[in-house]
């Protein structure tokens, strides 16, 4: 890892920030708002250019510009982690440099996607981007879309390339987490799954990164305080109403469903890129009637 690195100042809540589009591109002035909007809530950042960012679905020049347009608005308030994953290792490397130059606190990768490879290699991969620079790094664990299957051993031998200091775990085998999270206790374990979050946390996760906490930032805090805090019943009824936020989205699509949540709210998100599906007049009013009063309702009990 890196040297003498606070890793315990990572570790917290960070959702996995959806990206504000219009006609020009990055909508960066709904981004820094979506930001505030979210550490007002109680997280402590924001993690961009993932999954949930559309990262796939944008440009270099884009991503370059979220880098800036987020780091400037989270400076003093909370930190940005920013996900750097591609298929070519210098588009991971020129957005691994921006963001040190930008004052990112750390960095998520992914593994080589597209081609089989053997793990000694998807490990090279790995300590390449960790050597980039000077910031921490994550192993962004997402089996169900990169196709990459490790097992625990395999991850705790990358938890163990210098740099890497903890793992963004968006997947099931809370087996596999629970033994990166005894091998080393004091890496940073952020849950990926919103609707497996409980779990996540009572398996050894001890931050988080998703998309819920985009408009459900107090629900989550409140999981993972009452799963922490030994109240476990109240955990699974948050953890339960979540999930049907989540249940109730997914027929027109999560992201687009959340997008038009966060825009009801007053940030202009505009619609989501293909491949993602695009919400009809109809959904939108769907949405507006019957998920957002739960999404309300959910956090407002979360706060008190």
């Amino acid at each position: 890892m890196k040297p003498n690195y606070p890793i315990a100042d990572l570790i917290g809540i960070y959702p996995a920030m959806l990206t504000p589009f219009d006609a020009h591109g990055v909508n960066t002035q709904a981004a820094a708002k979506h930001i505030a909007t979210m550490i007002a809530d109680g997280a402590d950042g924001a993690y961009i250019c993932g999954s949930s960012g559309e990262m796939l679905s944008m440009s270099l020049e884009e991503r370059l510009d979220l880098i800036e347009a987020a780091t400037d608005a989270a400076k003093g308030k909370g930190k940005i982690i920013v996900c750097i994953g591609d298929t070519d290792i210098r588009v991971s490397k020129k957005l691994a440099e921006r963001a040190q130059a930008c004052g990112a606190a750390a960095l998520a990768a992914i593994p080589p996607i597209y081609y089989r490879v053997p793990f000694a290699w998807t490990r090279d991969w790995m300590a390449e981007l960790a050597s980039a620079t000077d910031l921490p790094m994550l192993y962004y664990n997402i089996p169900s879309s990169t196709g990459v299957q490790l097992d625990a051993a395999q991850l705790n031998a990358l938890m163990d390339v210098p740099g890497i200091v903890g793992m963004k775990f968006t997947a099931n085998d809370f087996f596999a987490l629970n033994c990166v999270a005894s091998a080393h206790p004091d890496y940073a374990l952020y849950n990926g799954f919103d609707e497996m979050l409980l779990a996540g946390i009572s398996m050894g996760a001890n931050g988080y990164i998703g998309t819920s906490g985009n408009i459900m930032a107090p629900a989550v805090k409140c999981i993972i305080k009452s799963a922490l805090g030994g109240d476990v019943l109240r955990a699974r009824k948050v953890q339960t109403r979540l999930n049907d936020v989540i249940t109730a989205c997914v027929p027109t699509g999560v992201i687009g469903s959340f997008k038009v949540i966060a825009d009801l709210q007053g940030v202009p998100m505009g619609a989501p890129r293909a491949p993602q599906a695009q919400i009809s007049a109809e959904a939108r009013r769907t949405i507006e009637r019957d998920i957002l009063p739960m999404v309300i309702a959910l956090n407002e009990e979360c706060r008190s």
